[in-house]
């Protein structure tokens, strides 16, 4: 899911409330934020623009899911009205590909450069202009304020919103400071319309073929927080309407350790919603430094809730929402090299 949005744009922190949405309850979806249009933002880059102006994107935010054209749609970006983007994320996630996408990669940290394959194995016949594409992402951008960082916000005074409840931003400055980005487009190694005249125009079963990039990660960058994305997709300059992404590949860490064993262990938070306390079952797998910290929905820092070392064993951490609005919360956990996240809910 490709979302268009930019810091300037005061209706986009919601679009990125939807886009949280689809993605806990969809384990499938990709999400991709493409910061794009005119006004000051910091985090656009021309790959971006580029893609902004190839698919026509004039109105802020709109996403395209998987590059398709849904019933009733004219263009390839959409509009959020009417849930369509989560009902149509979820009418693709279950649709079959003739295809499998790989990413593998290698990072060197000394001099930051990231060297990436895309390999696709088809397993059924193909046919068009089809394209290899890999993106750069970085995630939980938060650190830098002042103009192209700071997130405009036209629901800060949003008292009363559909139902009458107040909207989820009510209450926040306008623009919100250090607020978190997200899942941000950083750099397009393929460019923008993808590498071409790699896969052959006509595909067979079993046919495999692959294309390698490299890229330096520049020093602002936290390599901590980036991630590649590998896709291929078709493209027809003529008929744009049918650039469909035919499967991906991703998101995969590049600057931490990428081994599926970890030292945190997390059961459960409970109760999920939660009103007054609730309570975070951790297993800590070896001895090492922890923190939990809490943060808001905006990815503001509220408080730290355990900063000590913790020996191998199971704990219950209580958490203290006397003082939360109702609202989405998450507990970031750091244990050692380890890292994860988990949401929950206050409801008052």
């Amino acid at each position: 899911m490709e979302e268009f949005t930019g810091a300037w744009c005061g209706y986009c922190p919601d679009g990125y409330l939807e886009l949280d949405d689809i993605v806990s309850t969809n384990a499938n979806v990709v999400p991709v934020i493409i910061h794009a249009g005119s006004e000051a933002d910091s985090m656009k880059i021309q790959e971006g623009l580029d893609l902004a102006s190839e698919y026509g994107v004039t109105i802020y935010p709109r996403a395209m899911i998987d590059r398709v054209l849904y019933e009733g749609e004219e263009k390839l970006p959409i509009s959020r009205a009417d849930n369509a983007w989560m009902n149509n994320c979820a009418s693709r996630v279950n649709v079959g590909a003739v295809l499998n996408v790989i990413v593998t990669k290698s990072y060197n940290y000394s001099t930051r450069v990231i060297d990436a394959t895309v390999t696709a194995n088809f397993v059924d016949y193909a046919t068009g202009d089809m394209r290899f594409n890999l993106y750069v992402v970085e995630d939980h951008i938060a650190a830098d304020t002042g103009a192209g960082y700071d997130q405009v916000n036209y629901y800060s005074s949003q008292s009363e919103g559909a139902g009458g409840a107040a909207h989820p931003l009510y209450g926040f400055s306008n623009p919100i400071l250090a607020y978190d980005h997200r899942y941000v487009l950083r750099a397009v190694p393929s460019g923008a319309l993808g590498t071409s005249s790699v896969i052959p125009s006509l595909v067979l079963p079993s046919s495999s073929y692959s294309q390698n990039y490299s890229y330096t990660l520049p020093e602002a960058y936290n390599e901590a927080n980036i991630t590649l994305i590998g896709f291929v997709s078709y493209y027809d300059a003529t008929e744009l309407k049918t650039n469909e992404i035919l499967n991906v590949s991703g998101p995969i860490a590049v600057g931490m350790d990428e081994s599926p064993d970890t030292q945190i262990g997390i059961s459960e938070i409970f109760p999920n919603p939660m009103n007054a306390i609730g309570f975070l079952r951790l297993n800590v797998k070896e001895r090492a430094d922890t923190r939990v910290v809490l943060y808001n929905i905006m990815g503001q820092q509220i408080r730290t809730v355990v900063d000590r070392e913790l020996s191998k064993g199971s704990y219950q951490i209580a958490i203290d929402a006397t003082a939360l609005r109702t609202g989405v919360y998450y507990l970031n956990i750091y244990s050692g090299k380890d890292r994860a996240t988990k949401k929950f809910v206050v409801a008052k």
